[in-house]
């Protein structure tokens, strides 16, 4: 199943994030746990994340 990156939401629960990282672009990524894929953090909701 494809799905437009630009239209896609999604809620993950924090038990479930393995990391967060920022790419090149400054962007933050979130590594999930037990997956290859990294979701995009909107930059709506960047202050939710507090630095470790």
């Amino acid at each position: 199943m494809v799905v437009d990156e630009a239209t896609l939401t999604v809620i993950v629960a924090a038990r479930h994030v393995a990391g967060t990282r920022h790419d090149f672009r400054g962007r933050m990524m979130v590594q999930l746990k037990g997956r290859t894929e990294q979701l995009v953090v909107s930059r709506n909701y960047l202050d939710l994340f507090k630095p470790s």
